[in-house]
């Protein structure tokens, strides 16, 4: 009598650790594929955000000052978290911009160097060949305004 109690009692321990481990390995699973899934949000807004400011600087021919200075441009592909400019407040929340761009600085921009946006929290790694048109650009727009300034 008393084997089977002990027997019974051991196979509910078992029990009970086993029910914690899977609880304790769903949980894992679970926070892990949200951090994946805010940083997979992120990249996105990151690619937005480059994309907007490369139609920025096409067309005004300058870094942009502000947040709402962007707003006004339209990205030119499409993307499936967010939509430009509804969601600027929240992309600010995950992007952060430098605004202060002196011209010296872009002359010097490799896309290794490139700091002018970065996520803010967890994202993937950005590709360099996302910014390297960007810094092209911006290079060409620069020397042209300056051209254009010479009397």
């Amino acid at each position: 009598m008393e084997t089977k109690l002990i027997a019974r009692l051991a196979f509910r321990i078992i029990g009970i650790l086993f029910l914690l481990a899977c609880l304790f390995g769903i949980s894992i699973y679970v926070i892990i594929g949200i951090r994946s899934w805010e940083a997979e949000k992120t990249l996105h807004a990151h690619y937005l955000v480059l994309d907007v400011l490369y139609g920025y600087v096409q067309v005004k021919g300058t870094w942009p000052n502000t947040w709402e200075d962007m707003k006004e441009m339209n990205p030119r592909g499409h993307y499936a978290f967010w939509k430009w400019p509804n969601d600027c407040e929240a992309i600010k929340g995950r992007i952060a911009v430098k605004f202060d761009l002196q011209n010296e600085d872009i002359h010097s921009m490799t896309p290794e160097s490139f700091d002018l946006v970065r996520p803010r929290g967890p994202s993937f790694v950005m590709p360099e060949w996302n910014v390297a048109d960007l810094i092209e650009l911006m290079k060409e727009r620069i020397d042209k305004n300056e051209k254009d300034k010479r009397p």
